[in-house]
């Protein structure tokens, strides 16, 4: 039996017995081979490839595993806790053009006076809470990006700062 979380989630969830299998579908609708998905999870380690069966646990360091077929990243739902670090995803990070980020709910927090999380590529951010201390997130492309039922909270500076087009 196949369930789609909400019609604006594109994670489907396959129920068989006991087994949950979680598959991410691209903007077409169409499931991205497991294959082309860099995992995440709150308590994973940064080591490897970052394969579902291995979750990696930082965005900065997941990009580094993208490349331009390999390009969505999937967090487990769950709370990353930056402490008072930051997430940077630039350039440097990856060889894709535009990177797929999908927060399943998931919620990021840092304490940092500057941004918690920083993407200077194209980038679609979906389904993720950014809890930041300065600003929570800051987005700057030569490009575009998008962000799809991302909340920002408990900033004291700014939200979100953005240089380039979103």
């Amino acid at each position: 039996t196949a369930s789609v979380a909400s019609p604006a989630v594109r994670t489907i969830r396959l129920f068989q017995g006991e087994r949950i299998g979680m598959y991410t579908c691209g903007d077409g609708g169409a499931c991205i081979p497991e294959a082309d998905v860099v995992y995440l999870h709150p308590s994973g380690l940064d080591v490897g490839t970052c394969p579902r069966d291995a979750p990696c646990r930082h965005l900065q360091f997941g990009a580094t595993k993208t490349t331009n077929t390999r390009n969505h990243i999937v967090l487990a739902t769950g709370q990353y806790d930056l402490g008072d670090g930051s997430e940077y995803i630039t350039v440097q990070s990856t060889s894709t053009p535009r990177l797929f980020i999908h927060g399943s709910g998931s919620v990021v927090t840092s304490t940092v006076e500057s941004a918690a999380i920083e993407v200077g590529i194209d980038a679609v951010i979906r389904d993720l809470e950014i809890v930041g201390n300065g600003r929570a997130l800051m987005i700057s492309t030569l490009g575009y990006s998008v962000l799809e039922r991302v909340k920002v909270r408990g900033s004291n500076v700014h939200g979100i700062s953005i240089i380039g087009d979103v």
